[in-house]
């Protein structure tokens, strides 16, 4: 835009309107940059509130002052061309200043993403003692949602298996438990004629065939000898109690992996320390690319407001609407003049409303998906900072804590 258009036609700046529109600009500064404490502190759909409070009133007043000096289709002596050109400026006036309300709004708006983004990545570079400083790949990006993927299933299926583990954990310290009736036959029967009943006892109660187990059940009670029925109806009523526990807690017993039950606790405790293996490891990759991927999404930021900026300043939009206010209010009598007011005023307007601004809500779109994909990875670092993996670890016996994660540990692997 040339900085002689003002000069060109002639036309007084500093006039009532151009200074209603320099304190525009000073409340847009104001609300975009606040400098007051209470101000800082507003939400954002109040500072839009008031963003549109501002360009609302200073639009009502231009469109007045413009009543005041030009009406459309009556002629003030500029040339045909000029007169054709400013009716059709007129018809694109309110559609301007739409587009600059919403443009004003949007600029705000990602001043507040970058600015929200900004700071909660200082935050975080205080506190992350795992990442590295490298630039986030697409590569990478498959790598960590796997991880990602992997860490959930993980986590989900623990939690899951705790319910089992307490479960059973509860019966074996109660004396009740299949470690218990267990040794009970072996005592009663001997090892090597206990072994194949007890081996197809636990396999039919894995699959849950659990009419079969009870028919099993009465071939060890068979086997007994006279010698033993005390003790052997002792092991039965265990046995069947253990049949009956079995089959009521079906669906909390199920292993996820496999879809069989656990019989013991300590099945779970074996399995828990190859699913933390596969957690840490998950783990430690998820936390080594986590800041490059904040600054990732910091960086995406930036390009989406360059691209609202490729339209150009809110300033230079400004200046854009009040050239075709002074042109449309003006007389337009030479050549020189209608093409300065058509090709520096009404042919920007028209190209910025059908090409350009129809971009702005696409990219304000696509920035708030991107501050959305921010925010679910600082939920997921704050996880991962509180990560007490311990609460989803199964709770190990007070004499066998080896098996129980040591958090510090975990992190430094």
């Amino acid at each position: 835009m040339s900085d002689n258009f003002f000069k060109v036609l002639s036309i007084e700046e500093n006039t009532e309107l151009d200074r209603t529109e320099a304190k525009l600009r000073e409340n847009i500064q104001d609300c975009i940059y606040p400098k007051k404490p209470e101000d800082k502190n507003l939400p954002l759909n109040k500072e839009i509130e008031k963003l549109n409070d501002f360009m609302s009133k200073f639009f009502d007043y231009s469109r007045d002052w413009l009543r005041g000096h030009y009406v459309i289709g009556k002629s003030d002596g500029s040339t045909a061309h000029a007169e054709e050109l400013k009716v059709k400026g007129a018809k694109l006036l309110q559609s301007l200043q739409d587009e600059l309300t919403q443009f004003v709004i949007n600029y705000l708006k990602l001043e507040r993403f970058i600015a929200l983004v900004r700071e909660q990545i200082k935050k975080r570079e205080d506190k992350d003692r795992h990442s590295i400083d490298v630039e986030w790949t697409d590569s990478i990006a498959v790598f960590v949602e796997r991880y990602r993927k992997t860490f959930a299933q993980i986590i989900d299926i623990i939690d899951d298996h705790k319910k089992a583990y307490d479960l059973l954990k509860e019966r074996d310290d109660q004396d009740i438990g299949m470690e218990r009736f267990e040794s009970r036959v072996k005592d009663i029967l001997g090892f090597k004629k206990a072994q194949p009943l007890i081996r197809a006892l636990f396999s039919e109660l894995r699959g849950c065939e659990f009419s079969k187990a009870r028919q099993t059940l009465k071939q060890i009670e068979e086997q007994g000898g006279m010698f033993s029925q005390g003790k052997m109806k002792e092991a039965m009523n265990l046995g069947n109690d253990l049949i009956e526990f079995y089959d009521s807690k079906e669906a909390f017993l199920r292993n996820r992996e496999n879809d069989r039950l656990f019989l013991r606790y300590k099945e779970i405790k074996l399995l828990y320390e190859t699913q933390k293996m596969d957690l840490d490891k998950a783990y430690k990759y998820i936390r080594k690319y986590h800041m490059p991927y904040l600054r990732y999404k910091l960086e995406s930021l930036i390009r989406v407001k360059k691209q609202v900026m490729l339209i150009g300043s809110y300033e230079q939009l400004l200046t854009l609407h009040r050239k075709l206010l002074k042109g449309l209010s003006s007389k337009l009598v030479k050549i020189e003049h209608e093409r300065i007011f058509e090709n520096e005023v009404v042919t920007p307007i028209d190209y910025l409303l059908k090409q350009q601004f129809s971009e702005g809500p696409k990219l304000i779109e696509k920035a708030e998906a991107i501050v959305r994909e921010f925010l679910k990875a600082l939920e997921e670092s704050r996880f991962l900072d509180e990560r007490d993996l311990s609460r989803h670890a199964i709770i190990m016996d007070a004499d066998d804590n080896e098996g129980e994660p040591d958090p510090e540990k975990t992190a430094e692997a």
